[in-house]
Formats: C-alpha cells, sequence, structure tokens
C-alpha cells in the first residue's frame, strides 16, 4: 500500500509537470520505464508471484496508473484498493 501511495504521488506529479511543460516533448523518450527498487522489492516475494519481478513491476505501475490518473477516472482508487486489486483482481475466488 505505501508503494502504491508513493506511485500515484509520482503519477499525478509526472501528469501536472508535463501538462505544464506541452505536448512538444512528450515524444523524446520512447522506452519503456524501469522501477529497479519496485523491481527487487517484488523479487523478495518471488515465491508469491506467479510472474517475474519485473513484470510485475510493469503491471502494478500500469494499474496504478490506470487507477490514478487524471484523465481516466474522477477521483484515484484509494492505494488500498489498487493492491486488493493487484493482488487478487476483481474475481471472487477463482482466477480464470
Amino acid at each position: 500500500t505505501d508503494v502504491v501511495t508513493l506511485l500515484q504521488r509520482r503519477t499525478i506529479e509526472i501528469w501536472r509537470l508535463l501538462s505544464s511543460v506541452g505536448p512538444r516533448f512528450h515524444d523524446q523518450a520512447r522506452r519503456p520505464m524501469d522501477s529497479p527498487a519496485l523491481t527487487a522489492l517484488l523479487a523478495t516475494h518471488r515465491s508469491d508471484i506467479s510472474i517475474a519481478p519485473a513484470e510485475a513491476a510493469r503491471r502494478l505501475r500500469a494499474v496504478t496508473l490506470a487507477t490514478t490518473h487524471p484523465m481516466l477516472n474522477d477521483k484515484p482508487l484509494p492505494p488500498a484498493q489498487i493492491v486488493q486489486l493487484f493482488l487478487h483482481g476483481v474475481g471472487r475466488s477463482h482466477p480464470c
């Protein structure tokens, strides 16, 4: 939950920065973002996750962005709900 809180804060800060700069700089960095610290954190739980830590980090960032971005939501999803969604999805008990 603390990590998602930080990711949300960062998403909002970056969005505000990009909004103030304008679109002329948006295409300069077209590469996948890497999160070594988040990957390392998820690696400590490798036996509990079903995908590689780097992929899990990308997916957590994607879920956080999708549920936090001001153009996609009226208000950000609370961090605990993002964690619940990331770890357990939206199903009741059985994964697909």
